[in-house]
């Protein structure tokens, strides 16, 4: 039996989104050599928003008045609050610990169904949120070089906030089509992000280095608004249940490439934990949730809200 050409592009848009999203904790750590967390944070959405404002303003989308305060209020906890607290706890632990934690968020996702929206985990289920709180644990109580608890706490927080930033979200991502959900989002959140900034650490700098620019670049352009793009096209074509499974490959990514590029060395408190979070983030994406007696197919979180797929973004990061 043949495979859907359109299956194949939509799995390796999804892979190919969360590798770039795997990527940018590691990009963030290099423009961090040069500037402050709140800089790196602004010139990331400031890229990301002006890319996506000409094609947003220049769709046939158009946002209801009604839907503007939870845009805004989404916007606020996605960008300020969210990627400021994730990439301040990666100022002061390792990309491969954060790029772990962040796999939190699917099994974290999956209690605020459970306490929100009504659904039920089986007992693989709950199996896959204690295994990932037994790794947060060991992640932050045995901290090693490179592996700060109070960066690896910071992250947590993140991935608390972004739950909840998902679950706003919720109504807009069923509103409107998930790309333009998202655009309008980040472009919300940038506008609340930029006088935070500059209040907070003053105007960026503009002499940086080439490779500075050009991790800068690639965290605003790739791993947001080419990420968006190809997550949500590969969620339109092989469904969102199926692409949530693909973006356990976030971590894993990040992970690798923390170890890899920047050195971060191996501990056994990131070896065990990271283990545990990674297989309790592929217990619950593949876990069927129940909601009533029947059984329903729930999407794991996406980054373009958590909602069409992981952040998952975050987070995504």
């Amino acid at each position: 039996m043949m495979t859907n050409p359109k299956n194949l592009a939509g799995i390796a848009a999804v892979l190919f989104a969360s590798t770039i999203w795997g990527g940018s904790f590691v990009l963030a750590k290099l423009a961090m050599d040069a500037l402050p967390v709140a800089h790196v944070v602004l010139y990331r959405f400031l890229f990301a928003s002006g890319l996506m404002l000409p094609f947003l303003l220049r769709s046939r989308v158009r946002l209801e008045r009604r839907d503007l305060p939870l845009f805004a209020l989404t916007g606020f906890l996605m960008v300020p609050v969210t990627i400021i607290l994730q990439f301040g706890g990666l100022a002061l632990t390792s990309a491969t610990s954060t790029a772990l934690m962040v796999g939190v968020g699917t099994p974290l996702l999956a209690v605020a169904g459970v306490l929100f929206e009504k659904e039920q985990l089986d007992r693989r289920g709950w199996a896959a949120v204690a295994m990932s709180s037994a790794g947060v644990a060991l992640l932050v109580g045995l901290p090693g070089e490179g592996n700060d608890w109070l960066g690896n706490l910071l992250v947590l927080a993140s991935i608390v906030v972004s739950v909840v930033w998902i679950l706003t979200s919720k109504r807009l991502i069923l509103r409107y089509p998930a790309f333009y959900a998202t655009g309008w989002i980040i472009v919300f959140g940038t506008l609340f992000l930029i006088p935070i900034v500059l209040a907070w650490s003053g105007p960026p700098s503009l002499a940086l280095s080439g490779t500075t620019w050009a991790s800068l670049i690639s965290l605003g352009v790739g791993c947001t608004v080419v990420a968006y793009a190809l997550w949500n096209w590969g969620v339109s074509q092989i469904g969102a249940s199926t692409a949530g499974i693909y973006l356990n490959l976030e971590p894993l990514t990040g992970a690798f490439l923390g170890i890899l590029v920047l050195d971060d060395p191996l501990t056994t408190g990131l070896v065990v934990g990271g283990t545990l979070i990674l297989t309790s983030a592929g217990l619950v994406s593949s876990t069927p949730h129940r909601e009533g007696s029947n059984e329903v197919e729930t999407p794991a979180p996406s980054p373009t809200g958590r909602l069409v797929a992981e952040c998952g973004p975050g987070s995504e990061a």
